[in-house]
C-alpha cells in the first residue's frame, strides 16, 4: 500500500467546539479529508497532539470505509 504525503492538520475554533481537519494527499489520487470536533488538551505537546489527532483521523476513516 502506498503512503500519503505529509498530512495537513488544521485547527479551528467555532461556537460549538474546536474542529480538527486532517487532509491526506497523494499525487495520483484525490485528497481525502476528515473533520471532527476535538477538545484542546493544554497538557499535550504539539508532537503528542499531532500523533493523537492523526490516530483519531485514521480510526474515523477506517470506520467510514468499513460501512461502504
Amino acid at each position: 500500500m502506498a503512503s500519503f504525503d505529509d498530512p495537513k492538520i488544521n485547527f479551528g475554533d467555532q461556537s460549538n467546539g474546536r474542529y480538527v481537519t486532517v487532509t491526506l494527499t497523494r499525487a495520483d489520487i484525490p485528497a481525502v479529508t476528515v473533520k471532527f470536533i476535538d477538545p484542546a488538551r493544554p497538557d499535550e505537546t504539539n508532537a503528542q497532539e499531532r500523533v493523537r489527532v492523526l490516530q483519531l483521523a485514521k480510526s474515523l476513516l477506517n470506520e467510514a470505509v468499513s460501512v461502504l
